[in-house]
């Protein structure tokens, strides 16, 4: 019973060093779940109001800092999937 602030120091720790690669994962994941529902579907401007209105409506940002995106964001922020869905070129 002693030791257990010291594990969970140990476990914040790895916690804390572990979390970006983590996010970093599913952020990719997600990517290529934004790609395929554009490829899927081609429709480009209703993926990208989807974001816009989801944005509007939880007051989310839009274009956070790097290094927040880096440590804490588990998902692509909007402004890069909005962009992602405005550049995306139909076959």
């Amino acid at each position: 019973m002693a030791a257990f602030p010291a594990l969970l120091i140990v476990l914040g720790a790895y916690n804390l060093i572990l979390m970006p690669l983590e996010n970093a994962v599913v952020r990719w994941r997600e990517r290529m779940a934004d790609e395929y529902a554009l490829q899927s579907t081609g429709k480009k401007d209703a993926f990208s109001s989807a974001f816009v209105r989801l944005a509007n409506q939880n007051l989310g940002e839009v274009d956070p800092e790097k290094w927040v995106v880096f440590l804490f964001y588990d998902h692509p922020p909007l402004g890069e999937r909005i962009e992602m869905a405005k550049n995306w070129k139909t076959n």
